[in-house]
């Protein structure tokens, strides 16, 4: 278990609110925020989050959902579901994550973009700034695109470890 790995706020629990929100119409991240803050208090726990970093874990969500066509743009910051998040949803009601949008070559393409955008001449450099970035985006450690055993490996590692420890501190 990761350390900021609480109930309702892991990442399968956040798709959940957010699908769940975009299901019932145009939802924006204040609905998201709600609708947490609304089971965290039903279950008796504290966010254990600031509340920017929920709305940046919210906000980094609709983007991969949006690339993975489960989720459209409805304009003013909105969301709605779109049929095939309405199949996801129904398939996994208690949220997924988002590992498993992979399967969908639209995110694929979207993840390829995001690393392409983040190369530099130094790869290690490179690598720990991807690993920092993965984890302030929701990525899971088992993510790392890099060969195992390699430096890169390690250095995003360590750019994914260290972000981790920042959100904590």
């Amino acid at each position: 278990m990761f350390p900021d790995d609480y109930p309702l706020m892991n990442r399968p629990g956040l798709v959940a609110i957010l699908m769940r929100a975009a299901e019932d119409g145009p939802a924006d991240m204040d609905d998201c925020m709600a609708r947490l803050a609304s089971a965290l208090a039903t279950a008796h726990e504290p966010p254990r989050l600031p509340q920017d970093q929920i709305r940046a874990r919210f906000a980094g969500l609709a983007e991969d959902l949006q690339a993975a066509r489960l989720l459209e743009d409805a304009g003013a910051g909105r969301v709605t579901l779109t049929d095939r998040g309405r199949g996801l949803l129904a398939r996994y009601p208690d949220g997924f994550d988002t590992d498993q949008l992979m399967a969908y070559p639209e995110y694929k393409a979207h993840i390829h973009g995001r690393r392409s955008a983040a190369v530099r001449a130094d790869t290690r450099t490179s690598a720990y700034d991807e690993g920092f970035i993965a984890a302030l985006t929701g990525a899971r450690l088992t993510e790392n695109p890099n060969t195992p055993n390699t430096v890169d490996h390690q250095c995003w590692e360590n750019g994914w470890a260290e972000a981790q420890d920042e959100s904590i501190g």
